[in-house]
Parts: C-alpha cells; structure tokens; sequence
C-alpha cells in the first residue's frame, strides 16, 4: 500500500514538473539550449530533477551531468549521449527517495548547480536547489514534581524512521520552558519525530511525536525527573587531620541527620569533609555552614569536594562540655540538601593545664629571682643595722664627751661669775680709791691727758663691755652650755682689761711726784 501511494505521489510529482518545464522559458548557454531544469528551480521532496536539453549540432556526443555542491564537490552524475537529434533527457535524482550520495557526500537541503558537460565541447551550468517541506513541533518543559518550566533545556528532534538522513534540530527552552522546532516534513519517508529533551540535574526524556498531515503546529508537554542530588560526608578533620572517615549519612530532598557527632575542643579548627554529587557526577554546588551565629561557606577542592572549616564556639559559657549543631546547606539549581552535624564541644582542660604549668614555671622562676633579691636585701640590711649601730655608738660617745665639755663649761661659768663678783667688789675699792685720790688726780692733770685718749678708749671698750655683761645678763636664761663659754670668755677679757687698767693707774700713781 505504501509503495503504491509513493508511486502515485511520484507520478504527480512528474507531471507538474513536466507542466512547469513546458511553461519554463529555455536558457542556452553556447551550443547548449536548456530546457530543464530552469534557473533556481526549487525541488521538494519526492520531485525529480529531470536534465534535458538539446544541441543539435552535437548528434550523438556523449554527456556527463553533475550535480555540485557549493564547494564543486560532486553529490551524484549521470552519463549518456544526445540522441540522432543532439536531445538529451535524463532524471539525475527523485530527492529524496532513496538518500542519494556521491562518494560519502550527502544530499542536504541548500543550493546546488547541474553542470552539463557535452563531450569535449562545452560545459554549461545552472543553479538549483533543494529544501524540505517545514512543520513545527512546539516542545514546554516542565519538572515532573513541582510542575514549574524549566528554562535552558536542550530539545533535539530527529526523525525516527531515518535518523541518519535528515538533520536533528535542536533549540533550548525559554523562561518558561518552551522551545520551539521547525522539522523537515517529508511525504512517504516517516510523520515520527524522536523528541528528547535534556537538562542539568534532570534525567533525560525521549519521546516519539506523529505529525498529522493536515496540522502544520504539533504541541506536546514533556516532564523531566531531578536526579538525586547527594551530599556525602566522608571525613571529619581536626587540625587538619582525619578523625573520622566515612560517618554515617543520608540525602534526601529535606534535612540529613549525621548521626555520628564531632568531637571538639572549645576553639579548636575542625572541618567537615563533602562530596556532592548529581547521580555519580560531580557537581559545582554552593555549600554553605550555620552555627552558633557564624555562616562559613565552603572551599571547593575540585571533583565535587568541599572543605567547611570552622572554629569551635562556646555553646554553653561556664560549662564543662555544651552541644551544638552545625547546619550544612547544599544547593544546586533547583535541589537543596541540608546535613546535620551534631558538635560536641569541650573545654581543653589538657590545654589549660599546660598552660597553667607554663605560667607556674614562670612564677617559681619569678620567686627564685625574688628570694635571691630578698637575701640581697637582707645582707644589705645586715649591712645597715651594723653600720646603724656603728654610728649610734659613735654618736653616743660624741654626746658623752659632749656631755663632758658642757659640764666642764658649767663649772667654768660658774668660777667666771664668782671671779665677776669679785671683780665687782675691787671695782667699788677702786671707785673709792679713785675718789681719795682726787686731789692726786688734779696734780697729775697734765700726765693724764696725755693718758686722757686712751682713758676714754678704756672707757669705751669699758662701756661695751658692761653692755655685753648686761645683754649676757639678760640671756643666761637661754644660753646653751657653749653659750655660756663664750660669755664666760667674754668676761675672763672685761677682767684682763680692768686688771690692765689698774695696772696703768699704778703705774701712773708710782710716777706722780
């Protein structure tokens, strides 16, 4: 049935080919008129590329026809002679039944040139080309669990009964999810198309679409399914070394549960080892931690390996050992992954101790060094109360003699006050001498004035010196035992001098006639 049917669209084909090449104006080219098939002729598929042309000079002569691509590759050739009449008619191709190839060049919609070749004697040449009939296939994409359009799908279609001989179109879906593809439709060939749509994160989808040939716009709705996207935990790091490879793990559209915890001192850098996979593909995935209040992101490593590090927090302040969680959230296009981490966090008591060690060792160093200073300080001490006590019994002897002089001088006073009584009492014999001897004094008038100056100096240093007296009078109350030495001094000089003065009235008496 189906042989027949091409068999008729062949034949109707011919005949309006035939009727267009009678109603075609002929092109000649030297001493070739041709009559088929005219300039830019357009072939569909299942219409026969018919060559004919007459040179009626050239009874007999043999031809080659080609058919060239752009570049003067050939796709197919036929060979023959013009007849008694120098006619030549011949179908090079019916397009594309079967797919006609040349060597491994195939025929493909675009345009072409027939290039006659009429023995040895002139070669014309006229364009051509071929195309399919277009029908549209409008593709939406959508995620087969939340319904919602996938954009930047890959479409492909092809045609199922023969793949290899026509093109796959391809194009990508929009924002919301469709694509639209323009396929060749050719009668008698297959009205299946074989759709598959891929996209990143979703398994791929295949589906087998019948154009009808009386719709030009088919449209079909394809539903792709997210593959499994994992986040492997497979190993716990402590200062940069494995403590725990492979803990236990789960991954599911929703929140993970690590059910193995991490261990950890209070401050210490410890990092949780991932590896995320679409499938078994590794994927570029944006990973990122909570806990306590910090939001670390993690380091990719290449392979699908992220590397989340962080510093242990203090959950609990004051306590010996506090729980926290750290919240590991996995995203990758449309799918999100969230691990829990148990973190069991301790205080470093070892850590602490040393610590404290260290600082005890540097106190006892400290002591040694104050308890040698001490010892200096006491010899220096030592040292002092020795050179104290040296001093204090120096200076109790110094008051001992000292002691010693003032009561030496007290004694001395006291005999210089008996000697200024005395003194006191010849002075009043004197005055009364001095009296007596008045009438003497008259007579020695002219002898005394040559003593009359130093008299009076006498008399002066007389008068100066009861005024001393007076003023030592006043001030024996406060004088010290020094004090009173030199008031004793004072007086033992007022005594010499009175004595002297007598002297000189005696003196004076013995030369007075």
């Amino acid at each position: 049935m189906k042989n027949t049917f091409v068999s008729i669209l062949l034949s109707l084909t011919f005949l309006l080919s035939l009727g267009s090449v009678l109603s075609i104006a002929s092109l000649t080219q030297g001493p070739i008129t041709i009559i088929s098939p005219a300039p830019n002729q357009h072939y569909v598929p299942g219409q026969p590329l018919i060559v004919d042309f007459s040179s009626p000079n050239y009874p007999n002569t043999g031809v080659t026809v080609n058919l060239e691509n752009s570049t003067g590759g050939i796709i197919t050739q036929k060979v023959g002679s013009t007849d008694a009449h120098g006619n030549f008619n011949a179908t090079l191709l019916i397009w594309p039944f079967p797919q006609q190839k040349y060597g491994q060049i195939q025929i493909v919609p675009g345009n072409y040139t027939v290039v006659i070749a009429l023995g040895n004697v002139y070669t014309a040449s006229i364009s051509v080309s071929f195309s399919y009939p277009q029908k549209t296939i409008v593709v939406t994409v959508l995620d087969a669990l939340t319904k919602a359009p996938i954009a930047g799908a890959t479409v492909s279609a092809v045609n199922a009964s023969a793949p290899s001989s026509f093109p796959t179109v391809t194009a990508t879906t929009s924002s919301s999810g469709t694509a639209t593809l323009q396929v060749p439709a050719v009668p008698g060939v297959s009205n299946s198309y074989k759709v598959t749509v891929t996209a990143p994160g979703y398994s791929t989808n295949t589906t087998v679409v019948t154009l009808s040939a009386s719709v030009n716009t088919t449209s079909i709705t394809v539903y792709l399914s997210p593959t499994t996207l994992l986040a492997t935990v497979i190993a716990y790091q402590v200062n940069g070394q494995n403590v725990v490879t492979s803990p236990p793990y789960t991954t599911a559209q929703g929140k993970v549960i690590v059910l193995q915890p991490l261990f950890g001192y209070v401050g210490e850098t410890v990092s949780v080892i991932l590896k995320v996979t679409v499938g078994t593909s590794p994927v570029l995935a944006f990973v990122q931690g909570y806990i306590g209040t910090s939001t670390i992101t993690a380091v990719a490593e290449g392979g699908g390996i992220y590397n989340l590090t962080f510093t242990i927090p203090t959950f609990i302040n004051g306590s010996i050992a506090s729980e926290g969680t750290l919240l590991v959230n996995v995203t990758y296009q449309s799918q999100t992954v969230n691990l829990l981490v148990p973190v069991l966090a301790t205080y470093n008591f070892q850590s602490q101790i040393a610590a404290l060690q260290a600082q005890i060792k540097n106190l006892t160093a400290q002591i040694i060094g104050l308890n040698a200073e001490l010892a200096s300080l006491r010899n220096n001490i030592t040292l002092l109360n020795s050179t104290f006590t040296a001093m204090v019994n120096s200076l109790k002897t110094q008051i001992a003699s000292l002691n010693n002089t003032v009561n030496s001088l007290n004694s001395t006073v006291m005999s210089l006050q008996s000697s200024i009584a005395s003194l006191k009492t010849q002075i009043a014999s004197l005055n009364n001498t001095v009296s007596s001897l008045s009438g003497e004094v008259s007579s020695l008038t002219s002898q005394l004035n040559t003593l009359r100056a130093n008299v009076s100096a006498l008399s002066s240093q007389i008068s100066t010196l009861q005024s001393r007296i007076n003023d030592l009078n006043n001030k024996f109350s406060t004088l010290s035992t020094i004090t009173y030495a030199s008031l004793a001094l004072g007086v033992i000089a007022l005594v010499i001098s009175i004595v002297a003065l007598i002297l000189v009235l005696r003196v004076m008496r013995k030369v007075s006639p």
